[in-house]
């Protein structure tokens, strides 16, 4: 539905907007939250969604634009995440 932010599993995955989750929400106001929330952590905490969460990475809206940066504390946080390590912030 959004290939401009979502991609297949084969494919490098773009970092996600922080807030997506409620632009999803805003345009699938018939899904159940619940399914949206499900869905985004399944995309979200895989290992091939993560090596992708690098310090300074573009993080894409649902069009696919760039429209914010992954942090080097968001980086950190993925590459302890990868290595199997729980992150205090």
């Amino acid at each position: 539905m959004y290939p401009g932010a979502f991609k297949n599993f084969k494919s490098a995955k773009l970092p996600l907007k922080v807030g997506i989750r409620a632009d999803i929400l805003a345009a699938m106001p018939d899904v159940e939250p619940k399914l949206i929330e499900a869905a985004l952590r399944e995309y979200c905490y895989r290992s091939d969604y993560q090596r992708y969460l690098t310090e300074g990475a573009g993080r894409v809206n649902l069009q696919g634009e760039v429209v914010g940066t992954v942090s080097a504390e968001e980086a950190r946080h993925a590459a302890a995440c990868m290595k199997g390590k729980k992150v205090v912030t």
